[in-house]
């Protein structure tokens, strides 16, 4: 289900996605703005309902396959568009760069993942988001003067706070993410970025990215990436 898109935001949603697949050396075969609305009416996702955010990956099993949707606030977008991050990153666009990249992560994991016949769990796309959010802040920071990407890490898992109205289970899960993204984030800031060592994080991202679920979790248990 997707919903008409001006240019300029259909352009930052496939740029947000040509950097991740340019990142993990991958390809889906899909552009993640075709799949994208802004209709929260449409998906039963109304303002006031308990389950409203302002991101959200929609899966329906159907007889021919999944059917999938990125539902965006339009707000976001129109955020983004006004100060693309593709020019620097601030307070200004930053929280609205990191929701909308969640909503883009999530369709090219599933979508990879599809491809590979691999399921996906909800922790797993949660995770892998949340480091994704730290490897394209910490891309487009060290290309940009003021905001050094040393601070990457606290800006992205610190001070911040969930949603209102989460159930049990999606707390539990937005926080276990989030705890296993900032150690290995923690660990990938240390070993490389404070050695100047771009290319070995590179290659230590698409490592990661390429293990399953449990072995994902494993390796950040493990510590052995964080020297």
């Amino acid at each position: 289900m997707a919903t008409p898109l001006t240019g300029p935001v259909r352009a930052l949603l496939d740029w947000m996605q040509g950097a991740l697949e340019e990142l993990y050396e991958i390809r889906t075969g899909y552009r993640v703005s075709d799949f994208v609305t802004t209709e929260a009416a449409l998906l039963g996702l109304a303002g006031g309902s308990r389950s409203w955010a302002p991101e959200q990956l929609l899966v329906r099993a159907g007889p021919e396959g999944a059917d999938v949707s990125v539902f965006l606030d339009e707000a976001l977008l129109e955020t983004l568009a006004q100060c693309p991050p593709a020019r620097g990153l601030d307070e200004g666009n930053l929280a609205a760069f990191c929701t909308v990249l969640e909503g883009v992560s999530h369709f090219v994991y599933l979508a990879w993942n599809l491809f590979h016949d691999r399921e996906v769990r909800r922790l797993e796309l949660e995770l892998q988001a949340e480091v994704d959010k730290y490897a394209l802040v910490t891309a487009i920071t060290l290309a940009q003067r003021g905001w050094p990407a040393e601070g990457v890490v606290t800006r992205l898992f610190h001070g911040f706070r969930y949603a209102p109205g989460l159930s049990g289970n999606e707390l539990r899960r937005y926080r276990a993410a989030n705890e296993y993204a900032h150690r290995y984030c923690d660990g990938l800031q240390r070993r490389f970025l404070r050695r100047g060592r771009s290319l070995p994080l590179t290659r230590e991202l698409r490592r990661f990215y390429r293990l399953r679920h449990e072995r994902k979790l494993r390796h950040i248990r493990a510590g052995a990436w964080a020297g």
